[in-house]
């Protein structure tokens, strides 16, 4: 996750400063002294992170073979700044203290709201958020024992897309891993043309982002107009026909979509229970029953 927060600041997180962040982790949980297990070492927040990355220990410094305090600062300073963003800059009051809240942990669906942050209209708080989700939907699914696949829902990708190459390589691993993790991965966004732009010309951004539907075994298309329509057979290899199932039979109802599953197109009509048109999927306006009805 911390590579993810600081590669969100546009930094290049590269092998000396990932061993660095290994480093300061294992020094602030006592795992480098050997003692307890991931069971047992104390939480830690992000502040605590940036303090000791700000201020070195003699024990650090020798793990990172540092003689010089002045060497460690030249090749920690982007570090450093950019976990001085979450703590002291524009991000100040995301990572200020531990969690507050009770949450089940252990609870069989887990869903996040970006209401509030919403409300800072930041793009990237909103990544940042989506960014430490990502890492936490990683770390549990890793740790799953009960051998039941997990669905993992992943709203506004193109968010985390913008966020630099490490958000990107972590999303593509995810995919890549994920028929081994026994994990279905869905990706949500506008329209597939969200993967285009992503990065400069020939970047490794750009090269990764325009790789992913190969990545994808099912592809979902709702309604769109005849330029995204157009913009989507081009990437999906669809034929005339199914292009206009995108921009004609699709926008004649709710719920229709063209599904692509390997090298079939289908046209799908979605059928809601009236449970789920009234509280779940009611993304047009608002309900009268608010975020507690789905909690």
């Amino acid at each position: 996750m911390l590579e993810g927060l600081v590669g969100a600041q546009k930094v290049n997180v590269t092998t000396t400063l990932q061993e660095a962040l290994a480093a300061i982790v294992d020094e602030l949980t006592g795992a480098a002294d050997g003692g307890g297990d991931v069971h047992t070492l104390p939480d830690i927040i992000i502040p605590e992170v940036w303090h000791l990355a700000h201020n070195p220990s003699e024990s650090l410094l020798r793990r990172l073979n540092y003689e010089k305090r002045s060497d460690y600062f030249a090749d920690m300073r982007p570090m450093s700044s950019a976990l001085s963003v979450l703590v002291n800059g524009s991000l100040k009051g995301m990572f200020d203290a531990r969690t507050t809240i009770q949450i089940n942990w252990d609870a069989h669906m887990h869903s996040l709201s970006m209401r509030r942050l919403k409300e800072l209209a930041n793009d990237q708080v909103i990544g940042v958020a989506l960014t430490c989700a990502n890492s936490w939907v990683t770390a549990m699914t890793s740790i799953n024992t009960t051998g039941q696949p997990t669905i993992i829902p992943r709203d506004e990708v193109w968010r985390v897309m913008r966020l630099g190459v490490s958000a990107i390589k972590s999303l593509d691993s995810n995919l890549r891993l994920s028929r081994d993790e026994k994990k279905v991965e869905m990706l949500i966004m506008h329209k597939p043309g969200d993967l285009m732009g992503i990065g400069g010309a020939n970047s490794e951004e750009a090269s990764i982002a325009q790789d992913f539907w190969s990545l994808c075994d099912t592809k979902i298309s709702l309604g769109h107009s005849s330029s995204i329509a157009d913009q989507t057979a081009a990437q999906w290899g669809l034929s005339d026909q199914e292009s206009r199932a995108i921009s004609n039979w699709c926008n004649r109802n709710q719920g229709r979509a063209l599904w692509r599953v390997g090298d079939h197109s289908y046209r799908v009509q979605t059928v809601l229970t009236e449970y789920e048109k009234r509280v779940l999927f009611n993304t047009n306006e608002q309900t009268e029953y608010g975020d507690d009805a789905v909690a």
